[in-house]
């Protein structure tokens, strides 16, 4: 039989356990304020084939009787071109609603970048992220035009500054770390992640989205400042 100090700490843990819940689906509510969101699948390496489905995901949704307010991106992408992460970007900036990110596998470099641009981010405890884009790849007449060659170098070292400034900005971690974070190629765990501000929440389970109510189960958030 429980005596009434171990009946009063049970409340008080319960007490806890909803307030903790309770703060998180307020951040949730705060950073995405979206009641009728669309899902948007952002599977696979960006490619061509990658910004085809994605364009016609996002007609499909506002070919709909009510319009989304609110976009879920379910984020499982192994990197790609960076010209169709720019074309991704400039869709989602130009519809102007609110975004939450749902990584359950892996958001290596372009899928990484696409996580960024969502005010909400979350991701399963097993997910993995990964900010190195790799080395561009010298064609055989790219040598043979030294102002060509001046030109891409300096191009990628301005793109990849950008990026990392950006990092900065969205995760509120230095330059330094942000620099540290791109140049290696190393899987950041989720945990590690939620450290570094890439995402918000950790969730348990599965975060398949083919549900109507999409209610992720939180287990961890990010330390108190």
């Amino acid at each position: 039989m429980l005596g009434f100090k171990e009946v009063q700490n049970i409340l008080i843990n319960y007490k806890r356990g909803r307030c903790v819940m309770f703060k998180k689906l307020k951040l949730m509510k705060k950073l995405f304020p979206a009641n009728n969101p669309a899902k948007i699948r952002s599977y696979g390496k960006m490619d061509t084939k990658f910004l085809k489905s994605f364009l016609a995901q996002l007609q499909n949704s506002f070919s709909q009787e009510r319009e989304p307010d609110g976009l879920i991106l379910l984020i499982d992408s192994q990197g790609g071109e960076k010209i169709i992460l720019d074309n991704v970007l400039c869709q989602i900036e130009r519809l102007g609603l609110p975004c939450m990110g749902v990584v359950e596998n892996q958001a290596f470099s372009c899928g990484a970048e696409l996580l960024l641009a969502c005010q909400y981010r979350i991701a399963n405890l097993h997910a993995n992220f990964v900010f190195h884009h790799g080395q561009y790849l010298m064609q055989g007449q790219d040598f043979l035009d030294y102002e060509t060659l001046e030109y891409i170098v300096r191009s990628e070292v301005t793109r990849q500054n950008a990026m990392m400034k950006r990092f900065a900005r969205i995760t509120g971690q230095g330059i330094k770390t942000a620099r540290a974070v791109y140049r290696s190629n190393i899987a950041i765990p989720a945990e590690r992640a939620l450290e570094l501000g890439v995402i918000h929440e950790i969730t348990e389970g599965s975060l398949s989205v083919d549900d109507d109510k999409f209610e992720p189960v939180f287990i961890s958030q990010p330390p108190a400042k």
